[in-house]
């Protein structure tokens, strides 16, 4: 919907109307000037896949914020996320200006995945500042470049 959005600095239209969607594939992937994000007005209950095609074999939000290289914090954690989403897959990765993220409670989903998940977050210096965690770690079965 907005990658490859290179200089939108802002997003905070709470009037955005969008029909139910199943699939956030970078949604805002490599908007680099994205400074600060609204996201309260999108309805995620009705997310079930994170990608398109056979690109990803899981479901996820995967690449939804990466390469939002200009974002200071990132508030997520309204999100409802179903029982299907199983990865978190690129979801903010390099977001090299990351300092806070609030996260949902994902108690409910099905994470398998966190491949790349905070990777490329240089400014993230305390898992302190990322609310939402601690996930439930037994489930995961690929933790490749987590932090990397």
């Amino acid at each position: 919907m907005f990658a490859n959005c290179t200089n939108l600095i802002r997003i905070q239209n709470k009037n955005f109307e969008l029909p139910p969607a199943n699939n956030f594939y970078r949604m805002f992937y490599n908007c680099e000037s994205l400074e600060n994000i609204d996201l309260s007005w999108l309805d995620t209950s009705t997310l079930t896949q994170g990608s398109h095609g056979n690109y990803y074999s899981t479901n996820g939000i995967i690449d939804m914020f990466n390469g939002c290289k200009s974002l200071k914090t990132l508030d997520v954690s309204h999100f409802v996320l179903s029982s299907s989403i199983n990865s978190l897959s690129g979801f903010i990765s390099n977001c090299e200006s990351l300092e806070n993220v609030y996260l949902p409670d994902f108690s409910t989903t099905s994470i398998t995945s966190a491949n790349g998940l905070f990777n490329g977050c240089k400014s993230l210096k305390s898992m302190d500042n990322v609310k939402g965690f601690p996930l439930n770690w037994s489930k995961f079965t690929n933790f490749t470049n987590m932090f990397a």
